[in-house]
């Protein structure tokens, strides 16, 4: 197991609270996908199971005990598991889960149940598990993983202490990336576009289809400095025949876009994160005002939520192309 990168605070509170011998029986740990929420509760887990840790409460990350809670093995750490479909979690696994509940530990002093995507569980999954997270044995605690919160029941909220992971900074990411020997011709736009999340910053770097999108939206922008029509930038993103997928690439990276047009235009000096000839930035700042690069910006930012919650690819694109074709009209 590797030592944590990032979430001090959250560690050094639950350590805290090992080393004090007072461990709550839930704990609701809340981050956005990639931000280790599963790696942190690991380290947790094993910090609980070592038989060798450290005088701060830090696990050895070399013994049977911590290399099986690495790979998922241990046989006192119990993870529900969703259905085929990976999107949900059925009340026959859940109960499955709950039958270890009473069960002595074999190798440890703890059992330690772990529930990723824990917003995902219906009502009343959430109310089946709410007696064991209410009373649970003695030495028994459960994670509930979750990227928000609000959507576990109050009952349940209430129960456990909340946790928050924490992004990470670029150089942190940075330096994740470059010990992992990702390829660096693609590391700086995985750092730049994580938002924090090592997890994002890892798909993004062996992603070839990500840095390609990247080039076609550049090449977008050139043909909106040309002053092409609907016709000519739906040939960049065809709405009929663009997948969600990548659209889902395309709008944070049109977010970056406006934001260096938007820093241009109010006279900032840094390095812009996306355009990286700054005379056709200048270029495209005397076509698109401050104004309406804001409009565009904010509408990347509300069609990256819809494609997220489903919303038709197709309106959803056509709506965007007609919004930067009327905004760059008059030049």
């Amino acid at each position: 197991m590797e030592p944590i990168i990032g979430n001090r605070k959250l560690l050094e509170a639950f350590l805290s609270a090992v080393r004090s011998d007072r461990v709550a029986g839930c704990y609701i740990i809340e981050g956005a996908a990639g931000t280790g929420k599963r790696t942190v509760t690991r380290y947790i887990a094993a910090a609980l199971c070592c038989p060798h840790r450290n005088a701060d409460g830090t696990p050895c990350l070399e013994c049977h005990s911590c290399r099986s809670i690495e790979n998922d093995g241990h046989i006192d750490v119990f993870t529900l598991v969703p259905t085929e479909d990976k999107k949900n979690v059925s009340i026959e696994n859940t109960r499955q889960m709950l039958q270890n509940l009473y069960i002595h530990p074999a190798e440890s002093d703890w059992r330690i149940f772990i529930i990723p995507n824990s917003e995902r569980l219906s009502e009343k999954i959430q109310n089946a598990l709410l007696k064991s997270i209410e009373e649970p044995p003695e030495n028994t605690v459960f994670f509930l993983l979750t990227e928000d919160r609000s959507r576990l029941l109050p009952t349940v909220r209430s129960r456990a202490v909340h946790f928050t992971t924490e992004p990470l900074s670029a150089e942190e990411i940075r330096t994740a990336l470059q010990n992992s020997n990702f390829p660096t011709d693609h590391l700086e736009d995985a750092v730049l576009f994580s938002a924090g999340s090592l997890g994002q910053a890892k798909i993004i770097a062996g992603d070839i289809s990500f840095h390609q999108m990247r080039t076609k939206v550049l090449d977008y922008f050139k043909a909106v400095s040309e002053g092409a029509g609907f016709t000519r930038l739906c040939l960049f993103f065809p709405p009929a025949y663009t997948a969600r997928a990548d659209l889902e690439k395309v709008f944070p990276i049109m977010k970056l876009a406006f934001r260096d047009l938007l820093y241009f235009r109010s006279g900032g000096k840094g390095t812009p994160l996306f355009f990286s000839d700054r005379d056709f930035l200048r270029d495209l700042a005397s076509i698109i005002s401050p104004e309406k690069a804001l409009k565009l910006f904010q509408l990347s930012d509300e069609l990256t939520v819809r494609v997220s919650q489903n919303a038709n690819v197709f309106s959803t694109l056509t709506e965007f192309h007609l919004a930067v074709k009327k905004l760059t009209r008059n030049r």
